[in-house]
């Protein structure tokens, strides 16, 4: 049986590796200090909107155990397929208190920066790969104010697959 030029096609697309990621393969790791700290992603609350030219994105993810870190967000505008105004923020336990740690480029406070590796977007979702950095300050008000004296450097990448608003 001979194939026909639709046939190929079809079965040529079918066998092309796709972008999409599992639920498996969706992370974010965070870096402090020489320690590598797995983060799953919220799915509920990351999500992003608008466009590859101008949109936005937030990843939302909760650490595997609670004990020091109870949620690390990652946010950023989209323009032009880059990251802009990059916000990084986590939340920290130290001896039962929680602390809100900071940074926000686009308020020029503290050293946030997001780096994107790949993205596209792919029947409605926002597949992205990236890593992150930033020197993150402390704050009593969940961020409208923040103390760098002594921030915390971290790092870390992602690889997340966002719904559209």
């Amino acid at each position: 049986m001979l194939l026909s030029k639709k046939h190929i096609c079809a079965l040529a697309l079918a066998l092309l590796p796709s972008f999409a990621l599992s639920d498996d393969s969706q992370f974010v790791k965070l870096r402090v200090g020489e320690e590598i700290l797995p983060f799953e992603i919220w799915k509920d609350q990351s999500d992003w909107s608008g466009s590859l030219n101008f949109g936005s994105a937030s990843i939302f993810s909760l650490p595997e155990t609670r004990e020091r870190f109870r949620e690390l967000a990652i946010g950023f505008q989209i323009k032009n397929g880059l990251p802009d105004n990059e916000e990084i923020r986590l939340r920290r336990v130290e001896k039962g208190n929680e602390a809100f740690l900071c940074a926000d480029k686009g308020r020029n406070e503290g050293d946030a920066t997001v780096t994107i590796s790949k993205i596209v977007e792919q029947s409605g979702e926002l597949l992205v790969e990236g890593q992150f950095s930033a020197a993150l300050g402390t704050s009593s008000n969940y961020c409208r104010s923040v103390d760098f004296t002594d921030a915390l450097s971290i790092s870390g990448q992602f690889s997340v697959a966002l719904n559209k608003l």
